[in-house]
């Protein structure tokens, strides 16, 4: 058969031969395993929510209705748990959405969201 160069040049004189693989079942199980994960970070992140709204420190019981406060805690220790979670989901959510787009599989549900997720960084 050859190489892959010469295979590459083979389909770059000639596009319509070009057939490869979509790795759908990979990339679906792949999908699964991002959503199950972004599941458990959801979880840990309401348990911090509640924790702190219900804190009778008032700093933290306030990051339930102030973006400002929990977005610059104090510098003491513990403060913090609730934003990094927050920064770690975020993360998560674009690195699922931009795998979910690219793999064609759910395209349409994730674009309007990864906007989105860009234009709060």
């Amino acid at each position: 058969m050859g190489d892959y160069d010469q295979f590459a040049s083979l389909i770059g004189r000639y596009p319509r031969l070009a057939v490869f693989r979509s790795f759908a079942t990979l990339s679906a199980k792949t999908l699964l395993y991002m959503q199950a994960e972004l599941v458990h970070l959801e979880a840990q992140l309401a348990d911090i929510a509640h924790e702190d709204a219900f804190s009778a420190d008032q700093e933290k019981a306030s990051y339930r209705y102030s973006w400002n406060d929990l977005s610059h805690p104090s510098k003491k220790a513990g403060y913090d748990i609730q934003l990094q979670k927050v920064l770690e989901i975020r993360q998560k959510l674009q690195e699922y959405c931009e795998f979910s787009c690219h793999s064609n599989l759910s395209r349409h549900n994730c674009q309007s969201h990864l906007r989105s997720l860009k234009l709060s960084e």
